[in-house]
């Protein structure tokens, strides 16, 4: 239909003209638009493998450490730790356990002492000039048991006249000789520094430590 005065749409449009569906040439239609499927990007979904705790235990060795004067970064625990380890009773023979810092070197061996497995028990055979610093040094050995008895430590000790070796033996099979017994380090220029905190920080005497597996009867 068009009005009287036509406008630019309906002077431009076609009619429409209605057709048969049946005489339609499907040819001439526009073919029918056929997507085809992108490959989508392939993820690769990879899963961490279980993350397993192994441990490991190196194997002891017999051996001798020989320390140069002056070296550092040896500590009571790196030496003898891994060696006092399942042990449940411990000897240490050191006839210099006797001055204020051969004391406090004693409490640091004990605070290497791992009770995880169940009490230790820690018996020391030293020396004294004499009777008065037996009697000095016995009160302090007497404090030292009990402060370290609620860490499932029990320490006792003895005085000898005659001890001259020094060493370590326990109950796991090992026995340590120290040419030095505890007294592996240098004293320190000044009381606060690390070192005193940190012994590897500390510097050594020339010492010679030996391991030795002792023999099972």
């Amino acid at each position: 239909m068009r009005s009287k005065y036509p406008d630019e749409y309906q002077r431009t449009h076609r009619k429409a003209q209605y057709v048969d569906p049946s005489d339609i040439d499907k040819m001439k239609l526009p073919k029918k638009l056929e997507i085809k499927d992108e490959p989508s990007e392939q993820i690769l979904i990879t899963t961490q493998p279980e993350f397993q705790v192994i441990e490991t235990t190196e194997e002891l060795q017999e051996k001798t450490i020989r320390i140069r004067e002056g070296e550092t970064g040896f500590s009571y625990k790196s030496l003898f730790g891994p060696y006092m380890r399942g042990a449940s009773k411990i000897d240490l023979a050191d006839p210099y356990i006797r001055l204020e810092f051969q004391i406090r070197n004693l409490l640091a061996f004990i605070g290497i002492i791992d009770t995880v497995e169940g009490p230790v028990a820690l018996h020391l055979i030293t020396g004294a000039e004499d009777e008065y610093q037996k009697r000095i040094n016995g009160q302090k050995f007497d404090e030292i048991a009990a402060s370290v008895q609620d860490h499932g430590i029990t320490f006792t000790y003895e005085f000898s006249d005659t001890i001259h070796r020094r060493g370590i033996e326990l109950d796991n099979g090992w026995r340590i000789i120290i040419d030095r017994g505890l007294d592996i380090f240098q004293k320190p220029d000044s009381k606060y520094e690390l070192s005193e905190l940190d012994q590897t920080k500390r510097k050594c005497r020339e010492t010679e430590i030996v391991f030795m597996k002792q023999s099972q009867e």
